[in-house]
């Protein structure tokens, strides 16, 4: 058989082979539409735990995350306990291997846990040198466990000072003003629209907290956002959450840029039982 005759039968023999190859590629997936495959584990369908933060309190990591809507609770059963994982990580290395690593168990009616309005509160005393910590939680229902939370970033940083607060009351009025000095966190340079940079200083934000005594100090503020304000007003709360002893206590807590807060300052003791602050 010479060149010319193989040439033919060479391009035929390719062709064939193609045309085999397309079919059994479209047999494949043509079949693969009809298979049945495994599904997906249950934590996938179920959304992961919300809205999960952390922060350095005095020399506390204070955890707080969503509880779970009604409608997770009703189709999925009760909570049986919150997973919190915590990973130890050399400073300022995030993709590093964990120095140590920490998984608890909190049982929805754990002492330790705190609940206030929607939100969860764990106050989680850290241990080893200060540095880094990557937190994530996940919710256990009776059916399954939902997926892991995003996860939060905490750095171990210096403690944020405690600050005087002072008040007065308001004239013609029932109202208390709460006020306090600012006081400076750090500085930073700001870009100028010609082009220069000027030195201004950040100040710490707050967060003012109320309490009834005895009861204990509550883990969220009574503002739904930190403050950058020098004052923050205060109504009479109702006489049926004040009681019989007539006293409601006033408190701040410095905040600094990445969220932490300091201690508590000396609180301020009001009385709002004979009607008008006192």
């Amino acid at each position: 058989m010479d060149g010319r005759s193989r040439g033919p039968s060479s391009a035929r023999l390719l062709r064939r082979c193609a045309g085999w190859t397309w079919t059994c590629m479209a047999v494949v997936l043509l079949s693969a539409c009809g298979l049945r495959t495994d599904p997906l584990p249950q934590s996938f369908m179920i959304p992961p735990t919300q809205d999960v933060r952390a922060r350095f309190r005095e020399d506390v990591i204070l955890l707080s995350w969503q509880q779970p809507a009604l409608e997770e609770t009703r189709k999925l059963g009760a909570v049986q306990y919150y997973g919190v994982s915590v990973r130890r990580l050399p400073l300022g290395c995030a993709e590093c291997s964990p120095l140590s690593r920490q998984d608890m168990r909190l049982r929805a009616n754990s002492p330790g846990l705190t609940v206030e309005g929607q939100v969860v509160y764990f106050q989680w005393v850290p241990a080893g040198e200060p540095t880094q910590w990557l937190i994530q939680v996940r919710t256990r229902f009776e059916a399954a466990e939902s997926a892991p939370s995003k996860p939060v970033l905490i750095e171990g940083v210096s403690s944020v000072p405690v600050h005087a607060l002072a008040y007065e009351a308001m004239p013609n009025s029932r109202q208390v003003r709460l006020y306090w000095e600012p006081r400076q966190e750090r500085t930073q340079w700001v870009l100028t629209p010609g082009g220069g940079q000027v030195e201004r200083p950040v100040t710490y934000r707050v967060n003012v907290y109320r309490r009834f005594p005895p009861a204990p100090w509550p883990l969220s503020p009574l503002n739904p956002a930190p403050l950058e304000a020098l004052q923050y007003l205060v109504q009479p709360p109702a006489s049926s959450a004040i009681g019989g002893a007539g006293q409601v206590e006033y408190s701040i807590r410095l905040m600094d840029s990445f969220g932490n807060e300091g201690a508590l300052a000396p609180a301020v003791s009001l009385s709002f039982a004979a009607g008008a602050p006192g």
